[in-house]
């Protein structure tokens, strides 16, 4: 794993790059920093469990002068829905990323899509916390560490779901209704340079 050199390249292809050691730094950097920065009014967010680790949506949820577009309200699929497509009106929207390749890459790989879509378009602003375990050499390293990995990890976080993975632990491209693996998505270049904010955490963490 080479992270001087994915740091590099992310920055060469238009991403802001913040490396934090511990996920009290990452918290810090987000809070004291970016947020200022970008004064958002509203914020939404895609599921990662990276940024569910970090606590700062627990922290921005406090701020009186942020209003948050929450993607689950009920849990039902259409509420689900439509609060997501909101979402992607947020000034600013934080998640995560399935694998960056050495090259400065961001690869991820969606159910609905909301994710995926609100690090794309929609926001002002996007602000992605990842663990350095997420990074790989190539896109072909990053494909298979998704379906290998992520994939079936996420899918058993998911108790309401009924997908082959979560019993065996591997990925056999199903056919299933509630199939996660559906929409793929390659971030070669930010554009514009600097909307996407990257704290890269020295630190396994998430999927």
């Amino acid at each position: 794993m080479e992270i001087k050199r994915t740091v590099e390249n992310l920055e060469k292809n238009g991403f802001l790059v913040y490396m934090a050691e511990t996920t009290v730094d990452a918290q810090k950097i987000v809070l004291e920093k970016i947020i200022p920065e970008i004064n958002p009014s509203s914020i939404s967010y895609g599921d990662s469990l990276t940024l569910e680790e970090t606590f700062i949506l627990d922290e921005l949820r406090r701020e009186k002068l942020i209003r948050m577009i929450e993607p689950i309200v009920d849990g039902t699929f259409d509420t689900t829905y439509e609060s997501s497509r909101k979402g992607l009106l947020a000034d600013l929207f934080m998640a995560g990323t399935n694998a960056i390749t050495e090259q400065g890459e961001l690869v991820n790989l969606d159910m609905v899509g909301n994710r995926i879509a609100g690090i794309i378009f929609g926001p002002k602003s996007v602000v992605l916390t990842v663990g350095t375990n997420k990074i790989v050499k190539n896109k072909a390293q990053a494909y298979g560490r998704i379906k290998k990995i992520t994939a079936p990890r996420n899918a058993k976080r998911n108790s309401d779901l009924s997908v082959p993975c979560q019993e065996t632990g591997i990925c056999s491209d199903c056919t299933s209704e509630d199939r996660i693996c559906n929409y793929w998505s390659i971030i070669d270049k930010c554009f514009p340079a600097g909307k996407i904010r990257i704290v890269l955490i020295n630190e396994s963490i998430g999927l």
